[in-house]
C-alpha cells in the first residue's frame, strides 16, 4: 500500500496557492464561499480558480473561456478581501489531464506550493480519471465536503487510507495528502443556473445576470 511522503516540502520563502479546479460554468456564490473557507481554514496566499472543461461533457455546454473569466470576476467583486486569482494557467499547459496539468503548472512557479482543491462531487469518478494516483501521491488534496459524498465512498482511495490527514494544516508541510474540509454546504449548482437560464429564469445577481443576458450566454 503507498505510503504518503510526510518529509518537509516546502522552502521558506514558497509561497502556499490552493488550486481550485472547475469549470465554473457558469461561476456561483457556491464557489466562491467554498474558496472564502479554504482561506479561513489555512494559512494561504492565494487561491488560483484553475479554469478547465471535463473532456467527456458536450463541449456545446461551455461559455467561452473569457466570458467565464470576466463572469468570475464580476463575482469576486464582492469578495475584494480574499486573495483569489482568476487563471487560465491550465488552458496554457495544452492538455486539460489534471495529472499532467498540475506538473506544468509547478515547474513554471518553482516559488510556490501548490495544493490541489476539487468538489466532493467529483469522487465517484475520480477513479476514472487517467493518473488520478499521480495526483493523490504527489500533490496535497483539499476536498470539499458534499452532503451525499464521504472518503468511504471514493474507490480512488482504497489505497491511500493512510494519506488521510485530520488537520489540514499539515497539508502545507507534506508533499501528499487528502483532507475533507467539512465547508458550510449551498445548495447552487451550475447545471440547475444553466438549466434556469434556458428557461428564461436570471439569477439572482444583477450585474451577472445583466452580463449572461448582454452576451446571449447559456441560451
Amino acid at each position: 500500500m503507498p505510503q504518503p511522503i510526510l518529509r518537509t516540502h516546502k522552502k521558506p520563502s514558497m509561497k502556499n496557492v490552493v488550486l481550485f479546479g472547475g469549470s465554473f460554468n457558469p461561476p456561483h456564490i457556491g464557489h466562491f464561499e467554498m474558496a472564502k473557507h479554504i482561506t479561513q481554514t489555512l494559512d494561504i496566499h492565494e487561491v488560483w480558480f484553475l479554469f478547465s472543461h471535463n473532456i467527456d461533457k458536450d463541449p456545446a455546454i461551455y461559455a467561452p473561456l473569457e466570458h467565464r473569466i470576466a463572469m468570475s470576476n464580476i463575482l469576486n467583486q464582492d469578495y475584494s478581501d480574499c486573495p483569489f486569482i482568476m487563471s487560465d494557467a491550465e488552458y496554457k499547459t495544452g492538455t486539460h489531464l489534471a495529472a499532467d496539468v498540475l506538473p506544468k503548472i509547478e515547474t513554471a512557479h518553482p516559488d510556490h506550493k501548490f495544493i490541489w482543491a476539487m468538489g466532493a462531487d467529483n469522487l465517484e469518478h475520480f477513479h476514472l480519471w487517467e493518473g488520478y494516483e499521480r495526483i493523490i501521491e504527489n500533490y496535497p488534496m483539499i476536498l470539499f465536503n458534499r452532503s451525499s459524498y464521504q472518503d468511504d465512498q471514493c474507490p480512488a482511495f482504497v489505497n491511500y487510507e493512510s494519506y488521510m490527514c485530520r488537520d489540514p494544516k499539515r497539508l502545507l508541510k507534506q508533499k501528499s495528502g487528502v483532507h475533507f474540509l467539512d465547508n458550510p454546504y449551498i445548495d447552487v449548482s451550475s447545471t440547475e443556473i444553466r438549466k434556469n437560464i434556458k428557461s428564461g429564469l436570471m439569477i439572482d445577481h444583477d450585474d451577472l445576470s445583466a452580463y449572461i443576458k448582454e452576451h446571449h450566454l447559456y441560451r
